[in-house]
């Protein structure tokens, strides 16, 4: 998808200063703002790859395609498999279109990873059309496989029928083409959104500047269907004589005869038992928030050092990570579209996905908890001055994780956490939030959880039922003692656990502490969330408070799990004595991995 200049501005702010916690002058915890994120920095070596040393191979041609291999150890019939496919999608098009019109060959582009295709195009897609659009270029690996395979039908399509005004037309005749498209197809992802009450409205399809920022996914499979709506409602012939003229005001009449089709395929709206369900969460959570840090190719979620950061945590007994891509507001009390990272480096779905796979390949539960970063404050000073303001922020909010959740129903992420320390606004908008619960919930057929702050948001919280579990971001402090004992913290710590059993029996509902931890530095235990504000490096500190921690909660009925903030996606982050919050290389480690192994 083209990516606006203003799209690239707030992503470039968001990727900045993103995934931190610290402390906010109105804030008793602000996961997203951390000035102290550059102490002790220590940025990792890029990977040796010498990019003028590609191992470029042609190593299929076929009638229209020639395909390229970089540095890829596929097999011959792997290869050969792509190229029928292409072959076998090509002559389909040019069946449809009734044409056999000369074209150039196409040229097919195939790259081992996204991290290797990014640090050669800067682009991280699995697939995209190089600024000439006559070639295409791919990922194919144990990850991402099959579902690439459309961006050369939209070469084709443009051979063949040129451009047309709209880009739902495009992307719905070439998603059209695409067997297994997003795994289970087009129509299939635009039956859920349609059955859940969360497809689009027809007016926003066919409005470029809507579809172009809006979710790939969500706007991919309701394009698919709406050209098929479009070729039986005109017929073949008159839909290929309008496709490149036909405009948002020649189509948007036809709403009532979509509504009409969609009914027929897919049944009335809210029919769907997804409605209705509801999921347990299973197993104890043993684990951390994977965050994504240091914002090069290198070393975030898509590249190899996350791989090596996911296997440390296998050793020491991990068996869950939350993975946390963030979006940017600017001020909280003005609501602004969330945008989705598409950046190379950023955590964009790609990335997201990469690091979600590899952690399921080692037998984890991975949770996808999305985040928003505030400039200087953080999601619980979120106050909209008006209801239009606040419905606005709720649209907005809505779009932006209806996308994740379908990301995750299509790509089987374990849990979802559709909300983190929204301190105000869950308090003062009850309604609304279960409204967003229950709509998600119509996508996304897992477990659904909510990651509330500590203390009066947490306590007070009063949708709890309508979630399968509950999310704890615990920060609570524990003794304004420079040195306390264990038993003293114990005996601190006891208070807040009386506070979170109160919450669990209420409710009925397991407890996961989807964020707690504290800094290496003295007095950790004072205000866990906040910045090392001068204090020393100390491990020991460190280890202590997760010590008690662990000793608190174990045999604990109520608790279903726990996710350390934070373990960083290259093991290199922070250097040695940061007095960050990831335990990597600290005693605080060991500690983790005694617990873990238990």
């Amino acid at each position: 998808m083209t990516v606006s200049k203003m799209k690239y501005f707030f992503i470039g702010l968001l990727l900045l200063l993103s995934n931190c916690k610290s402390s906010s002058p109105n804030a008793t915890s602000a996961t997203n703002v951390k000035p102290s994120k550059w102490t002790n920095w220590k940025m990792p070596s890029p990977p040796t790859i010498d990019l003028k040393e590609d191992v470029v191979d042609t190593v299929v041609t076929t009638q229209h395609f020639f395909f390229v291999t970089h540095n890829t150890t596929l097999q011959k019939t792997t290869l050969q498999a792509i190229a029928d496919e292409c072959e076998q999608t090509f002559q389909a098009i040019r069946q449809f279109v009734n044409s056999d019109q000369s074209i150039p060959k196409i040229g097919y582009h195939i790259y081992p990873s996204i991290e290797q295709k990014a640090l050669r195009l800067k682009v991280m897609d699995i697939a995209h059309l190089d600024e000439k659009g006559a070639n295409n270029h791919i990922v194919w690996n144990q990850h991402f496989k099959g579902a690439q395979l459309h961006q050369e039908n939209k070469i084709l399509l443009r051979q063949l029928l040129e451009r047309p005004q709209l880009m739902a037309l495009e992307e719905g005749l070439s998603n059209r083409f695409t067997k297994k498209w997003q795994q289970k197809g087009y129509a299939h992802w635009c039956g859920i959104l349609h059955q859940s009450n969360n497809l689009p409205p027809l007016k926003e399809l066919l409005d470029n500047s809507v579809f172009d920022k809006e979710s790939e996914i969500v706007m991919g499979a309701m394009a698919g269907v709406f050209v098929d709506f479009l070729i039986e409602q005109l017929g073949k012939e008159k839909f290929l004589r309008d496709y490149k003229s036909l405009s948002n005001d020649d189509l948007l009449g036809v709403e009532t005869e979509w509504k009409s089709y969609l009914q027929k395929k897919y049944g009335n709206v809210g029919e769907s038992k997804r409605l209705t369900s509801s999921e347990p969460l299973t197993g104890y959570l043993k684990g951390f928030n994977f965050a994504h840090e240091g914002y090069r190719i290198y070393n975030g979620y898509g590249s190899q050092l996350a791989k090596q950061s996911l296997d440390r945590l296998q050793q020491i007994g991990t068996n869950a990570v939350a993975v946390v891509p963030y979006s940017f507001m600017r001020n909280p009390t003005q609501p602004t579209p969330l945008l989705i990272d598409h950046r190379a480096g950023g955590e964009n779905d790609e990335s997201v996905l990469f690091s979600h796979y590899e952690a399921k390949g080692m037998g984890m539960h991975t949770m996808l908890k999305p985040q928003i970063w505030l400039r200087r404050s953080w999601p619980g000073d979120i106050q909209m001055s008006s209801e239009a303001d606040w419905t606005t922020f709720f649209d907005n909010y809505y779009r932006w994780m209806r996308h994740y959740a379908l990301l995750a129903e299509i790509h089987d992420f374990d849990s979802l956490c559709l909300g983190v320390e929204f301190a105000k606004a869950t308090l003062a908008k009850e309604k609304e939030w279960r409204q967003l619960i229950q709509q998600i919930r119509g996508i996304y057929r897992g477990p659904l959880t909510y990651a509330a702050n500590w203390g009066k948001e947490f306590e007070q919280l009063k949708f709890w039922d309508a979630l399968d579990f509950i999310g704890l971001n615990c920060y609570y402090p524990l003794s304004k003692e420079n040195q306390p004992s264990k038993r003293t913290l114990k005996k601190s710590f006891a208070s807040v656990l009386n506070k979170i059993e109160k919450v669990a029996k209420r409710y009925n509902k397991p407890i996961v502490f989807t964020e707690i931890g504290f800094r290496s530095v003295e007095k950790t235990w004072a205000n866990p969330h906040e910045s090392p504000n001068g204090r020393a490096f100390n491990e020991q500190n460190q280890a202590l408070a997760y010590e008690v921690i662990f000793e608190s909660i174990e045999n604990k009925d109520w608790c279903k799990g726990i996710l350390w903030w934070k373990w960083p996606s290259y093991l290199e982050y922070g250097g040695p004595e940061n007095t960050g919050f990831a335990p990597r290389g600290k005693m605080a480690e060991q500690v983790v991995h005694t617990w873990f192994a238990k």
